[in-house]
Formats: structure tokens, sequence, C-alpha cells
């Protein structure tokens, strides 16, 4: 059974503990060790570059779409539907009138990273927190930042952080021991908007 808490400060966001099941939750995490990744990267002039503010490992291979069905199922579920539809803030509700969404997996080994920055999507970011159980590596807290007010968000496997795009947001150093994927902290973002 998820757990909503709902947030207002610095930005409404919600965090909801236990989002998936715990199959989900593990064909998930067994999906990510199938990806290809590569250097996170950003664009500029449609030119991939190389970026200073994240040290990360990104893929959008194939199995995304398995993931992303994963996603789009329970993020429309009937109760997450409702809630969104009868939330008191309308920045919720929004992602009830999208018709496109995409899917990304990043993963942060030893000393990896993602300095604040904004999402270019507009709407809804959601950031799904997937690991190995137990979790062998700390850091990889995400932090959202409005206004110079931060909050810090401890990195639990199986958790959605849902937020506007448009907010400042931050990954904290991952310290891993062994550096091994199977010891990284994953994280799928998913992106719903509007064509």
């Amino acid at each position: 059974m998820s757990k909503i808490l709902d947030y207002s400060l610095p930005q409404p966001h919600l965090i909801i503990e236990d989002f998936l099941t715990k199959e989900d939750n593990e064909k998930i995490y067994s999906l990510t060790k199938k990806g290809v990744y590569e250097r996170g990267k950003f664009r500029v002039d449609n030119e991939e570059k190389i970026s200073i503010i994240k040290r990360n490992w990104n893929t959008t291979g194939e199995f995304n779409g398995l993931i992303r069905d994963i996603f789009h199922k329970a993020i429309f579920s009937k109760p997450m539907r409702k809630f969104f539809s009868e939330h008191r803030n309308p920045l919720y509700k929004t992602i009830l009138n999208t018709d496109e969404d995409t899917t990304l997996v990043s993963i942060y080994r030893d000393g990896d990273y993602y300095g604040y920055h904004r999402d270019l999507f507009n709407y809804m970011a959601c950031v799904y927190l997937v690991c190995k159980e137990p979790k062998t590596f700390s850091g990889g807290d995400l932090i959202l930042k409005y206004n110079n007010e931060l909050k810090r968000i401890p990195f639990k496997n199986n958790t959605l952080i849902v937020f506007a795009t448009s907010t400042e947001h931050a990954v904290s150093i991952v310290k891993s021991p062994s550096g091994e994927l199977e010891d990284a902290r994953i994280s799928v973002q998913y992106w719903a908007y509007k064509k």
C-alpha cells in the first residue's frame, strides 16, 4: 500500500513511498541492469556535450519502453487519477491532461552527482528511486530548491517524487565502495506533458 506525503515547501511536491508493487519494483531493478549506459550529456545548439554540472550515466535503450509501461500503468491507475483530480493544488491536475510521456534511466556510481538544474519538459517530473536491497551506497539524495530554500529527500528504494519541472533540483554525491552497477543509485525519470 502506497503512502503519499504531500508537501508545499519549498515548492509543492509529493513523496510516494512503496509506489510500485514489490514485483514491479524488482522488475524495474532487473531491467535497469540490462541497459547500455553512456555518460550523462546535455544538448546545446543541437550538439551533445558532457556536462560539468553532472556526473552520471544514462540510457534510453529499448527496455525503457517496458519501464515506461510499468510507470504509465501505476501513475494513471484509478487511485492515483482520483488523488490527482481531487487535489487542491492545480499542479497535480495537469498530469491528467497530458498526452505524451518520456522515460530516462540514470545510474549514479561512486562519486557521481547532478548539480542544480531545471527540467526542459513542461508540467510534471516524476523521479522514481530504485536500488538493490539492502542499499550499499550513501548519498544520492534528491534536493529541491526554491528561493534558496532547500528540501533534502533521502534516497529510499521504491519511492516516487513528483514535482513541477520548473523546480530546481539536484542529486547529492553518491558514495559506493564497489562502484558496480548492482550497487548503484538508480533513478527513473518520467515526464508527462502535452504535445
